[in-house]
């Protein structure tokens, strides 16, 4: 199973772009220095950028999403199937995230929070 980083680029207001990367030089010590959690800045520079893939969660997609009949939960149960399946398109392997794939869901959730409230 390929380890992957996903990085979250700017969040618009309807969209975000994340990074997906890999490391083609084997698995990295996930471990930081100080025995923490994982270091993200010390992982970019041996990680190799495969591709991009395009998250949409404006007004019509939510809307959709609502339509549906799907609440929050089910909505974000949703975009995590959405990347998943996303990045296993482009990358043509099991795969998973050693890190990005929460901090992105979390910036998706903030956005798409009002259209539930």
């Amino acid at each position: 199973m390929k380890e992957l980083l996903l990085l979250p680029g700017p969040a618009l207001s309807n969209r975000m772009e994340i990074t997906v990367m890999d490391f083609p030089n084997g698995s990295p010590d996930l471990l930081s220095k100080d025995g923490g959690d994982i270091n993200v800045d010390e992982l970019i520079p041996i990680a190799r950028k495969r591709c991009k893939i395009t998250v949409e969660y404006g007004r019509p997609d939510v809307i959709s999403l609502k339509g549906q009949g799907m609440d929050l939960d089910k909505a974000m149960e949703y975009y995590h199937t959405y990347i998943n399946d996303l990045v296993r398109f482009h990358i043509l392997a099991e795969w998973t995230a050693i890190w990005g794939m929460e901090e992105s869901l979390a910036i998706i959730k903030e956005r798409i929070l009002p259209y539930f409230e």
